[in-house]
C-alpha cells in the first residue's frame, strides 16, 4: 500500500515542481537581465561552442547569435595566434572552477580590432559539476589607447614624434647593460643658426623643420640606431656596434640628406659631433660630453659639417 509523503498540506511532488517552477521562473528573470546589461557576456559549453550572446555582445562584435551558435568562441573572435592562449585559460577556469579574467585582443565582424578584458566564470550543473561557461567581454580598447598616449608623452617627443631625451637615455642604459663590452657611438647634431632661421621666418616654420628633420632621420635609419630629440633644435643618434668611421658614414649621410630635403624649408643645415666608447655602462655620459665637444667644433669651424672627437677638442 502507497503513501503520499505530505509537507504542510502539501505532497513532496508538489514541492519538486514549485521548486524547479520557481527555478525556471529565477532562471528567466536572471536572463533577461543579464540580455538587458550593457556588458557584453557569451555563454558557451565547456569546449567554448557559442549558444547565447546578449544584445551587448552582438553588437559589440557585429554577430547576431544565430549566425555562430555552436561555433568555437575562439575561431570566430580571435586572430589565429591567440586562439590557444585563449582556450588554455578556458580550461584553466572549468577544470579550477574559479573565475579567471586576462586580457587578449578580438577582431570583430567587419574586421575592427578590439582589446577584450574576458572574465571567464564556470558555472555548475544539478550535479554540482562545471556544464557552461558565462564570459563577460569587456571592450578596453579605449583605455589601451588611452595608456598608450600617455605613454607617448612620457617617451616620445610631441612635435617630431622621436624618443625624447629620457627615453634615448633609458636606452643607453639598456643597451650598456645588455652589451657592455660592444662598441657604440653616438651623433649628437644641432640646426645651424637656429635662433636666426626662427626670428627670420617664425616659429611655426622653425617647428615645420624639426619635424621635417625628425622625419628625415626616422625614414634614414633602421634599428638598432635610435635617433632622439636631444632637446630644443638639437637631435641625437645611439648607434650600438658602429665604430667611428661607422658612425661618421652614417653622420655625413644624415647631414646630406637633412641639407638637401630642406631646400624647400629656406636651405638648413645641420652640424654634427661623433664619438664612441668601447663600454657604453660606464661611459654614458662621458660620451655624449665628448660629442657635444666635437659638434661644438663643427660649428667653430664653418658648420654644416661632422667632426670626430678626439682627446686634443677637450683641451
Amino acid at each position: 500500500m502507497s503513501h503520499t509523503v505530505t509537507m504542510g498540506g502539501m505532497t513532496d511532488i508538489e514541492s519538486i515542481e514549485r521548486q524547479n517552477q520557481h527555478l525556471t521562473e529565477s532562471n528567466l528573470r536572471l536572463h533577461r537581465i543579464l540580455a538587458s546589461l550593457p556588458i557584453a557576456w557569451i555563454g558557451t559549453d565547456t569546449q567554448g561552442r557559442v549558444y547565447e550572446m546578449n544584445d551587448a555582445a552582438q553588437a559589440q562584435f557585429g554577430y547576431p547569435v544565430f549566425e555562430i551558435f555552436e561555433s568555437c568562441l575562439a575561431e570566430v573572435f580571435l586572430d589565429p595566434e591567440d586562439r590557444e592562449t585563449f582556450n588554455a585559460r578556458l580550461q584553466d577556469a572549468i577544470r579550477d572552477d574559479q573565475k579567471i579574467a586576462f586580457e587578449l585582443p578580438a577582431v570583430t565582424k567587419d574586421g575592427n580590432r578590439l582589446m577584450v578584458e574576458w572574465s571567464v566564470m564556470p558555472m555548475q550543473g544539478m550535479d554540482g559539476t562545471v556544464t557552461s561557461v558565462r564570459l563577460i567581454a569587456n571592450d578596453i580598447t579605449e583605455r589601451v589607447q588611452q595608456a598608450d598616449r600617455l605613454k607617448d608623452l612620457a617617451f616620445k617627443d610631441a612635435l617630431t614624434g622621436l624618443c625624447n631625451r629620457r627615453s634615448f637615455m633609458d636606452a643607453m642604459n639598456t643597451v650598456g647593460t645588455r652589451s657592455p663590452s660592444q662598441v657604440c657611438s653616438v651623433i649628437l647634431m644641432d640646426v645651424d643658426k637656429f635662433k636666426s632661421y626662427n626670428d627670420t621666418y617664425g616659429h611655426p616654420e622653425g617647428d615645420t623643420l624639426l619635424r621635417r628633420i625628425g622625419d628625415i632621420l626616422g625614414a634614414s635609419l633602421r634599428d638598432p640606431y635610435l635617433p632622439a630629440r636631444y632637446g630644443g633644435e638639437e637631435f641625437i643618434v645611439l648607434l650600438p656596434g658602429a665604430s667611428t668611421d661607422q658612425a661618421l658614414q652614417v653622420a655625413e649621410r644624415l647631414r646630406l640628406a637633412i641639407e638637401s630635403q630642406t631646400q624647400d624649408l629656406h636651405g638648413a643645415t645641420v652640424s654634427l659631433g661623433i664619438s664612441t666608447t668601447d663600454d657604453l655602462t660606464i661611459e654614458r655620459n662621458s660620451v655624449i660630453e665628448q660629442a657635444d665637444q666635437a659638434l661644438y667644433s663643427s660649428k667653430h669651424n664653418g658648420r654644416n659639417q661632422s667632426t670626430i672627437w678626439t682627446p686634443k677638442l677637450a683641451a
